[in-house]
């Protein structure tokens, strides 16, 4: 039950609405809320604005039609198609486009930067303006689209999977505890083959634990290549070791090979070799 706020001060009452509205939003949407990251409170106030937002958004949704992207713009006919716009005017026939589609809190990311305005034109003119949003209009609500999702590059993506993978947890202060970019069964490190998953944890982790600590990483010359399900991925790094006070330079060739999953499209690393470094 709301409480009716009498002998509470207005930063109480804030507080004791906030309460009920989570306690709704909890029994009825099944929501979860915990702390601020910082663990500080939030200020009350600001709360009460999101929660209420939350609740319009979530009443507004109840009963909302979904309509198309292109229903959403307003049905344009200004929009060639993509085949007949030369390259001198992509550039700016991208940018037209944007503008319109941001005109109604629609957007367009990317993360590669091998694609290009003819790309995203094509995208937007060809697949997005088919795809279904919701027909709400409130202010703040942006329907955003990544455009990578859909047409994932792996020349751009593989070379930072084996980075965040492999190169920097190998480099890091910390035990590596997870495997989430390698396959599950038959990995390679260096002559160690076949490996599970977890035996290959434990010859990284043993040779970290020879070292206090690493600094100074540098990667260089990264490359990558791709051959239908197949793409390798290599380059040169440096790091320096430390082990009782001293400094000892590493450095060396890597190659990794990954193979993606023909069900998910996933990239797996399968094997990597390093040089410079006795698993």
């Amino acid at each position: 039950m709301r409480m009716d706020g009498h002998g509470l001060s207005r930063q109480d009452r804030i507080r004791a609405d906030n309460d009920y509205m989570k306690m709704k939003l909890m029994l009825e949407r099944g929501a979860q809320f915990g702390i601020s990251a910082n663990g500080h409170d939030i200020p009350p106030e600001l709360e009460n604005r999101f929660l209420r937002n939350v609740l319009e958004f979530e009443s507004m949704n109840e009963n909302t039609a979904f309509i198309t992207v292109f229903e959403k713009l307003g049905r344009p006919s200004a929009f060639r198609p993509s085949a007949q716009i030369p390259d001198h005017e992509i550039g700016e026939a991208w940018k037209e486009l944007l503008d319109c589609l941001n005109e109604h809190q629609v957007t367009i990311g990317v993360c590669s930067p091998n694609v290009g305005p003819r790309d995203l034109y094509r995208f937007a003119t060809e697949e997005l303006f088919d795809m279904q949003v919701s027909s709400i209009d409130m202010p703040g609500l942006v329907h955003g689209f990544i455009y990578d999702e859909f047409h994932p590059d792996p020349v751009y993506d593989n070379p930072r999977s084996v980075i965040e993978g492999f190169i920097e947890p190998l480099f890091s202060d910390r035990p590596v505890d997870s495997m989430h970019y390698y396959s599950r069964l038959d990995l390679r490190l260096n002559e160690h083959y076949p490996l599970s998953q977890r035996q290959f944890m434990n010859l990284v982790n043993h040779f970290k634990s020879g070292y206090t600590g690493f600094s100074d990483v540098q990667l260089s010359d990264v490359t990558c290549t791709v051959d239908g399900r197949d793409s390798v991925v290599s380059g040169c790094y440096h790091v320096k070791a430390h082990v009782e006070g001293k400094m000892l330079p590493l450095g060396g060739n890597w190659t990794a090979t990954l193979t993606e999953h023909p069900a998910t499209g996933v990239w797996d690393i399968h094997s990597v070799e390093i040089q410079g470094i006795p698993f």
